[in-house]
């Protein structure tokens, strides 16, 4: 073997370990990424929870939603779990709850 091609065997194998060295950062660096982006998430899910929470209670203490009515309630909380842009609607009372649970309860 001469030393050219010792050189560029060399020269091969040092791409190489530079090489995998970036791959194992970059795969680090993405599991940091998918780490915080889950703690995001999960900070996100918990206050949009609470929010919901306390909308709930504020329909109830306003009265739009009758105090012993449980699956009024419950209904509500899944209205706005998945759609949280009726969360300002119904507080502002521009958004009514209707149903068979508030015919019962003014019948």
């Amino acid at each position: 073997m001469t030393a050219t091609e010792r050189q560029q065997i060399f020269a091969a194998n040092a791409r190489r370990e530079r090489s995998e060295a970036r791959e194992l950062e970059l795969r680090i660096r993405l599991v940091i990424a998918r780490e915080k982006i889950s703690a995001l998430e999960t900070a996100e899910a918990k206050r949009q929870r609470a929010l919901v929470e306390s909308a709930v209670k504020k329909l109830v203490a306003t009265r739009t939603v009758h105090p012993a009515d449980h699956l009024g309630q419950f209904r509500m909380t899944e209205q706005f779990i998945k759609d949280p842009a009726l969360i300002p609607l119904a507080l502002s009372n521009k958004v009514f709850r209707a149903g068979p649970a508030r015919q019962r309860l003014h019948a």
